[in-house]
C-alpha cells in the first residue's frame, strides 16, 4: 500500500483512538486501568508502521492517555482530532456513556461535514472497532460495523475478550491487521480519493455530545458489588502462601503464577468493560448491604477464597448470604490447582465450603458449573465473569422496584 500519501508529523496523526477511559478506583492504584486498550493501540501502530513503510520509532496514532475531569481537553488531543485522517472509535457500552466520547465524535463529525462531504461519507472516515460486544439499542449517530469481517472470535467477545486469552492469540493478530488495513485503506490518497482536510481546533466546551440522548435509555453503566471474601494480613497464615494475600481482602492475589495483579481489580476491569460501575471491597466492609432486607439497589457478586471458610468471621457472614435468599447475589470461588497447600487440604476445604455456601454453590451451577467448582486460571476467570455478571443483574431486575434506570436490553 505503500505510504498512502502521509508522511508523518507529530501533530498530524493517521488515526485517533478514540475510547471510554476507565476511573481508577483506588487514587494510590499503580496499576493502568486502561493498560489493554493502551497494548491494542500499541499492535494496532505496529501493524500501520508496516503498512505505511514508517519508521519503527514512529507513531502513527493519537491516544490520550488521561481521565480528565470537567469540560478540559489538552491542546495536543484538540489538534490530533482536527487533523487525524481517520477516527476510530471503540465501542462499548460505556463508550456511549462517556461525554468526552461524545465530545470527540461531535469534533471529529464536524469536520467532515464542514467540508461538505456531508453524513453519508461519515462510513468512509470512521472506522469502529468492537471493544466488548453490544447488546441493545445504540445511539442512532452511531456508525456500523461489520464484526464478521473480523471472525468469530472477535464477533463474540470483542478486542478485550480476545487480546487477553492466549488461546485466541491468532484471531487476535489477524483483527488487528484486518483493522489497520481499513483504516489505511480509509485515509489514503488516490486519484480519485482525498483525504479529509484539516479543520480548525474544537473547544470543548463548544461541543454537545453527541450520545447525550443514550444517558437516559438506559444504556450506560450498572452499578454491580463486587466483594472479595479473602484473607488477609490478620489471618494469612490460616490460608494459602503468603505471596498472595496483602493488607486487605482487595489485595489477594490467587493466581501468582499468571498475574501479581489483585483478583478484585481484574474483577473491576472485567465489569467496567461491559458496561458496569463496579464497588469493589471485602466481606466485612460490604456486611450490611449484602444482608439489607428492602430490595438490592444493584446486582452483586461475590468471590470467595476457598480458606476463607476456615475463618470463623468470614465463615459466619458466608453463612448469612447462603441462607438469606437473594438470588441477585452470584457466586465466584478461586481454585488454584498449582497451590500446593490448597491442592493437599482439598477435601477439607471443599467440605468446609460446601458447609458455608450450600444454597449458593447448587444456585450458581445454573450459570456456570466452573464458577462455583473452583476457576482454575485467571484466563478462566476472564471467561466465567461475565456470565456471573448477567446472570447477577438479570436477578437484581427482577427483584429491584421498577425504575427507567434499568436496562431494559438485559434479557
Amino acid at each position: 500500500m505503500g505510504n498512502a500519501g502521509w508522511n508523518h508529523v507529530d501533530d498530524q496523526p493517521y488515526f485517533f483512538l478514540s475510547y471510554a477511559h476507565t476511573p481508577r478506583h483506588d487514587p494510590d492504584e499503580q496499576t493502568d486501568p486502561d493498560y489493554w486498550v493502551e497494548e491494542l493501540f500499541r499492535d494496532l501502530s505496529r501493524h500501520m508502521r508496516g503498512m505505511l513503510g514508517l519508521s519503527s520509532d514512529a507513531d502513527p496514532g493519537f491516544m490520550d492517555r488521561e481521565l480528565r475531569p470537567g469540560n478540559e481537553w489538552p491542546s495536543t488531543l484538540a489538534r490530533a482530532l482536527a487533523t487525524c485522517r481517520v477516527f476510530i472509535p471503540l465501542y462499548s457500552r460505556r463508550y456511549f456513556a462517556s461525554v468526552h466520547c461524545g465530545k470527540e465524535w461531535s469534533a471529529f463529525t464536524r469536520r467532515i461535514d464542514r467540508y461538505g462531504q456531508g453524513s453519508g461519507e461519515r462510513t468512509r472516515f470512521i472506522v469502529p472497532a468492537l471493544w466488548v460486544p453490544l447488546r441493545g439499542p445504540v445511539p442512532s449517530e452511531v456508525v456500523g460495523y461489520e464484526a464478521a469481517d473480523f471472525g468469530d472470535a472477535y464477533a463474540d467477545l470483542g478486542f478485550y475478550g480476545i487480546m487477553k486469552l492466549t488461546r485466541y492469540r491468532d484471531e487476535y493478530e489477524s483483527a488487528v491487521g484486518q483493522l489497520a488495513r481499513q483504516i489505511v485503506d480509509a485515509g489514503k490518497q488516490t486519484i480519485k480519493q482525498k483525504p479529509l482536510p484539516p479543520g480548525p481546533v474544537e473547544k470543548y466546551e463548544q461541543l454537545e455530545n453527541a450520545f447525550g440522548a443514550a444517558r437516559h435509555t438506559g444504556d450506560g453503566e450498572r452499578r454491580v458489588l463486587v466483594t472479595v471474601a479473602a484473607l488477609d494480613a490478620s489471618n494469612q497464615s490460616i490460608g494459602g502462601s503468603a505471596a498472595q494475600y496483602g493488607e486487605t481482602a482487595r489485595d489477594w492475589t490467587p493466581y501468582p503464577e499468571e498475574s501479581t495483579r489483585p483478583l478484585a481489580e481484574e474483577a473491576a476491569d472485567l465489569a467496567t468493560s461491559l458496561g458496569y460501575l463496579p464497588e469493589v471491597g471485602g466481606l466485612a466492609e460490604h456486611e450490611q448491604e449484602l444482608m439489607n432486607p428492602v430490595p438490592p439497589t444493584r446486582a452483586m457478586v461475590l468471590i470467595v477464597d476457598p480458606w476463607a471458610a476456615r475463618v470463623q468471621e468470614l465463615l459466619d457472614i458466608l453463612r448469612k448470604i447462603d441462607s438469606s435468599d437473594k438470588p441477585w447475589i452470584s457466586v465466584v470461588v478461586a481454585w488454584n490447582p498449582k497451590d500446593s497447600k490448597m491442592v493437599a487440604d482439598e477435601r477439607d476445604l471443599r467440605a468446609a465450603l460446601s458447609a458455608a455456601l450450600p444454597n449458593k454453590l447448587v444456585e450458581g451451577r445454573v450459570t456456570s458449573a466452573l464458577a462455583v467448582r473452583g476457576v482454575p486460571t485467571l484466563e478462566d476467570f476472564g471467561m466465567v465473569v461475565p456470565a456471573v455478571l448477567r446472570a447477577a443483574e438479570r436477578s437484581y431486575l427482577r427483584f429491584a422496584p421498577a425504575s427507567p434506570a434499568h436496562d431494559p436490553a438485559v434479557k
